[in-house]
């Protein structure tokens, strides 16, 4: 039961910092989390807000749902997000792979959502063998 809150709060994490580094490629950012239950965090951030929230779990597979939204005046473009699945993704919604490695998952946007317009939630839904 540890182990598998620890790796949940670990991936959390990773997809937070993926998006903090994807949407302010050169400067440093800190990192504000605030949890919502057991199974949603919420990370809020200058420009952006970042849900994260996990539908569930079977047989070493996870379903999870995260949430960008756009808080700024302008457009957010050709948007990406780095996700530590601890595992493969294997499913997606609303995005695409952009890149595996044994760092993480690079998830990116499918084209007809290049830009996350002001206001307006970019829901991606991601399927993962842990």
């Amino acid at each position: 039961m540890m182990k598998g809150i620890y790796y949940e709060y670990k991936e959390i994490l990773f997809a937070f910092l993926a998006i903090a580094f994807m949407l302010n490629m050169f400067s440093a950012l800190p990192i504000e989390a605030f949890a919502v239950t057991a199974d949603s965090r919420v990370y809020e951030k200058d420009g952006y807000t970042v849900t994260y929230r996990i539908g569930s779990e079977w047989d070493n597979n996870r379903s999870a749902e995260v949430t960008i939204k756009n808080t700024e005046a302008e457009s957010i473009l050709n948007w990406t997000l780095k996700y530590d699945v601890d595992g493969e993704v294997y499913n997606l919604w609303n995005s695409m792979v952009g890149s595996e490695d044994e760092n993480g998952t690079v998830i990116k946007n499918n084209g007809y959502n290049y830009g996350l317009n002001p206001d307006s939630p970019q829901i991606t839904d991601i399927l993962s063998q842990v």
